[in-house]
């Protein structure tokens, strides 16, 4: 059970990786999108990696195993998986206002109603963005905010303290 295991993990990641390469082919336009791929084949190909060297460690049959990783990998392991400047990259076009962002959001429901939490996350994000970009020029320049800066920094503060409240309850 653990050897097809291993094969299933195997052939898995590599439906995986032909899902994100057609995903990739069919919106190679969308800004942020080749970042996002990066991380998700560097992922995948360090997953499928990982498995074949289980199988071949593991194979019952002694001596086809280390053929097997022989063949799979005549120069060693080459993969490494996706790094921490990979990871940053996506997660910030992700989580922040971009094409990519955009594409993943298609078809997802946010509701009309002004007062749900998803509607209101969803609305403040670029507002969002933009005071943590003025708070950070403002304390990398050694200045005080503007009052037009100060008044969009406490909207957004004002609407995440909003979002984050939770509902209490008497005992």
């Amino acid at each position: 059970e653990m050897l097809s295991g291993r094969f299933a993990d195997a052939f898995g990641t590599l439906y995986l990786g032909y899902s994100c390469l057609w995903y990739y082919q069919q919106n190679k336009n969308v800004q942020g999108i080749d970042a996002v791929f990066e991380l998700a084949m560097e992922n995948l190909l360090k997953e499928n990696q990982t498995a074949l060297v289980g199988l071949s460690s593991n194979f019952p049959i002694p001596g086809i195993g280390p053929i097997m990783k022989a063949i799979c990998f005549p120069t060693g392991l080459p993969y490494t998986g996706a790094n921490d400047k990979m990871t940053k990259a996506a997660s910030d076009l992700i989580t922040k206002p971009s094409g990519i962002r955009d594409l993943l959001s298609e078809g997802i429901f946010i509701s009309k109603d002004p007062n749900d939490r998803a509607r209101q996350l969803n609305d403040i994000l670029a507002d969002s963005c933009e005071a943590d970009r003025i708070t950070a020029a403002a304390k990398k320049a050694k200045r005080a905010l503007t009052t037009d800066e100060q008044k969009l920094v406490d909207r957004v503060n004002e609407v995440v303290n909003k979002i984050v409240q939770v509902d209490v309850f008497d005992k």
